[in-house]
């Protein structure tokens, strides 16, 4: 298979969940992103059949990773169309059973990647991007400069969040159609070799500092000394480390800081 063709399927993948439903969740979505490749396997239209039927059995996984397993699929069925017919049967079932034990744990590795992990640090990046735009007009309110770009400010978030969040799951996402076909079978082997688990701890513990710039900077220093006070927001950051490896959730230490504000604010219009 060529580049052209895995290109064509990391395309397709965008459009996974576009049939989801409740009985087998993304089969159809699946079935449609390696359909034009079984084509291309299968000339014969009942084999076709047969083999759009194996892949519409329930199927569920993380959507960004789901490239993996369908470029693995193709090139699983590549090799089952080059065995004599009578051990064609042998490798279908292979098939299945890789399916369905990749399913689940490529939806947690996704969702402590992504949903939980990547999209937070983008979107607290932003904020923190948004909250220095902010800060700067309003430092400059009579800077000509300045008030010229007060009306952008509010895009500033959503244009980092995209670009920050696409640009780490784009790239990630296409790479992985291509890993899938060059691995094959391999593919569960493969991705143990890559230290993952301490990949999305780093994410976490990145998304920890940023919540600690955002919340110290932009809602203590601002309101105490009236400019953003980076000294407070880096000390901040072992501290929240240090509790989370007492067991104190991530939910807690953000509670507990969002009430920590609210006291030094009212504190500081009572006796300020």
């Amino acid at each position: 298979m060529n580049n052209f063709r895995l290109f064509s399927m990391f395309v397709r993948t965008f459009f996974l969940q576009s049939a989801w439903n409740f009985a087998r969740m993304q089969n159809i979505g699946f079935s449609f992103v390696v359909e034009p490749s079984l084509k291309r396997i299968y000339p014969d239209a009942e084999n076709l059949k047969d083999a759009l039927r194996r892949h519409l059995e329930f199927f569920n996984t993380h959507p960004y990773l789901a490239g993996l397993m369908a470029a693995m699929t193709v090139r699983l069925e590549e090799n089952a169309a080059q065995n004599d017919p009578s051990s064609r049967a042998a490798v279908y079932s292979r098939i299945v059973q890789l399916k369905e034990r990749m399913c689940g744990p490529l939806a947690a590795i996704g969702d402590g990647c992504f949903w939980s992990g990547w999209r937070t640090t983008s979107a607290l990046s932003a904020i923190l991007a948004g909250g220095m735009v902010y800060l700067w007009i309003a430092a400059g309110q009579r800077d000509l400069y300045a008030m010229q770009y007060s009306r952008l400010a509010p895009f500033v978030p959503a244009c980092c969040f995209l670009i920050l969040y696409n640009a780490f799951s784009l790239p990630l996402r296409a790479a992985m159609v291509w890993a899938g076909y060059r691995w094959g079978e391999s593919c569960a082997v493969e991705i143990a070799r890559y230290p993952v688990q301490k990949g999305i701890a780093a994410i976490r513990r990145s998304s920890l500092f940023l919540l600690a710039a955002v919340v110290v900077c932009f809602a203590v220093g601002t309101v105490v000394v009236g400019r953003p006070d980076w000294l407070l927001a880096f000390t901040a950051f072992p501290v929240f480390v240090a509790a989370l490896r007492r067991g104190i959730s991530v939910s807690k230490i953000f509670y507990f800081t969002v009430a920590a504000i609210v006291l030094v604010r009212s504190a500081v219009r009572i006796f300020g």
